[in-house]
């Protein structure tokens, strides 16, 4: 997810995502694969297993793309966190990811 450690602010994270993106000077598009690639290169905050949506992190792959958008997963809010979403296997429930509202904005909005 979205973090800030410099400074508390109560603007939704993917607004404050669009702010430092603006801030250097990234299009719309080359934050979605700046976001996209760091999360299949697993770099997040604490080792985090937050939008990293492969089998093979720390490889440069589209996987969190290909994953986000497999028509064969639901996603919902998790039991464990108001702030984070599980992916689950439509078929058998089974768990298979775990995001943050940020990964799933990547999803939801065609800019």
């Amino acid at each position: 997810n979205y973090q800030d450690h410099d400074h508390v602010s109560d603007r939704p994270a993917a607004e404050l995502l669009v702010d430092r993106a603006n801030l250097l000077t990234l299009t719309a598009p080359e934050m979605t694969v700046l976001v996209g690639g760091m999360r299949a290169l697993n770099a997040n905050a604490a080792s985090s297993p937050l939008g990293v949506f492969t089998k093979q992190p720390g490889t440069l792959t589209n996987d969190f793309f290909v994953n986000l958008l497999d028509m064969n997963t639901t996603w919902d809010k998790s039991k464990m966190c108001e702030h984070f979403y599980e992916g689950r296997d439509r078929k058998t429930d089974e768990l298979k990811w775990m995001a943050s509202s940020i990964d799933l904005v990547f999803g939801s909005n065609s800019q």
